[in-house]
């Protein structure tokens, strides 16, 4: 994030409540390497912290009220300590999660300012950094000392209240994530295995389709659903297993006798995809990113057929990618139904190749898209804050 938005924050924040900020966190967007909607299935995921984010400075103030100021929107909501009653919609509606699930803890009145450089609806964790970063700057000038785990249960229960039911991966990454490392992370026990990435011929990319989703407006919850369903058919067909995540690629036949469509592609989706996940870490211990590429595509080719959650822009920017001889492999990233292509590439993409590839989706489409170069970063636990005067 460029220190003239950070200044712009800095600035807003002074002209808004006549005083300089005295906390500030910054809560990173998430990119996952491999490892889609499987987080809610106990399984693995292969996620990163990137540098785009969203910054939260804050002071403490004498009301009874969180005054909340979004730099993006241009707008501001006002929330009582006592309790919402109110309903929220758009940004706020995050926010009066987070103070639903923190009270009664929160006793201090406080002005924030918020803003960033994250795609929003882009498929890279926007709406979690914005919780996450809110958990964060409410426990600094409270002094909650959260500890980290209990920063993701708090992040991942207000999520579910704005009616988005996903896993554990992009509120651990953001608070967790370590600087030019991904984290294998096993989201059934939340144990982390961090892979530091290679420096050289291993660079990754964010192509945002310019397709927004809101997740609680498309079928994702339906396929959580449609997994919940699909494990309660094998448990009833004498099968032992937990979750998905148990289910080896050996039993997917015997599975089919018992499971209709569309469950068993449903399941073939995450039983495969944990496959891959584990597939990839093995590529990066052994230098092998043409491998990996493989992985990303099919990944992406299960996501479109199996889990159908793709759509023609995700698909179309997939396959332009692999004209390239400097691109390894590319999938859809995120919940789906739009946002971002994530692409591991051997070198940096020219600004001729960049131009030439947002002048051929705009031929196709009729749609800008952007093209974001993207690095392992720290979370917001890593990052160096200013502390409370």
């Amino acid at each position: 994030m460029s220190d003239a938005l950070f200044q712009n924050l800095s600035s807003t924040f002074e002209s808004l409540y006549y005083s300089k900020h005295e906390f500030e966190s910054f809560a990173p967007g998430r990119a996952n390497i491999i490892g889609e909607h499987t987080d809610y299935n106990d399984g693995f995921v292969f996620p990163f912290a990137i540098g785009q984010g969203i910054w939260f400075l804050a002071s403490k103030n004498q009301s009874a009220h969180i005054s909340v100021y979004s730099y993006n929107e241009s707008n501001q909501a006002q929330f009582s300590l006592a309790g919402e009653t109110a309903s929220f919609a758009g940004w706020p509606r995050f926010i009066s999660q987070v103070l639903k699930h923190l009270n009664p803890t929160i006793t201090q009145g406080i002005n924030i300012v918020f803003g960033g450089d994250v795609p929003i609806g882009g498929g890279v964790s926007s709406s979690s950094a914005l919780t996450c970063g809110m958990i964060d700057i409410i426990g600094q000038t409270n002094e909650l000392q959260l500890l980290p785990e209990k920063m993701v249960e708090l992040a991942v229960r207000a999520e579910h209240g704005t009616g988005v039911i996903g896993g554990i991966m992009d509120q651990f990454t953001i608070i967790n994530g370590v600087n030019n490392h991904a984290m294998l992370l096993d989201c059934r026990d939340q144990s982390t295995q961090l892979i530091k990435l290679p420096e050289s011929n291993c660079h990754f990319y964010l192509v945002n389709t310019g397709v927004k989703h809101n997740l609680v407006e498309t079928d994702y919850n339906l396929r959580r659903q449609q997994c919940n369903q699909a494990l309660e058919i094998c448990q009833n067909g004498g099968y032992a297993f937990k979750s998905l995540r148990d289910i080896s690629l050996d039993e997917l036949d015997n599975l089919q006798l018992i499971l209709p469509e569309p469950l068993y592609r449903r399941v073939r989706h995450v039983v495969s995809e944990n496959e891959r996940v584990m597939r990839t870490v093995a590529c990066l211990h052994n230098h092998d990113l043409k491998s990996l590429g493989i992985l990303l595509h099919g990944s992406h080719d299960s996501l479109r057929v199996d889990y159908e959650v793709s759509c023609d822009e995700l698909d179309w920017q997939v396959d332009y990618a692999k004209s390239a001889d400097f691109n390894y492999g590319s999938r859809m990233m995120g919940g789906g139904f739009g946002g971002c292509t994530i692409h591991l590439t051997k070198s940096t993409w020219s600004e001729a190749y960049c131009l030439q590839w947002q002048k051929d989706y705009m031929e196709t489409f009729g749609i800008d898209c952007q093209i974001i170069e993207i690095r392992p970063s720290d979370g917001i636990l890593k990052r160096k804050r200013i502390s409370s005067k």
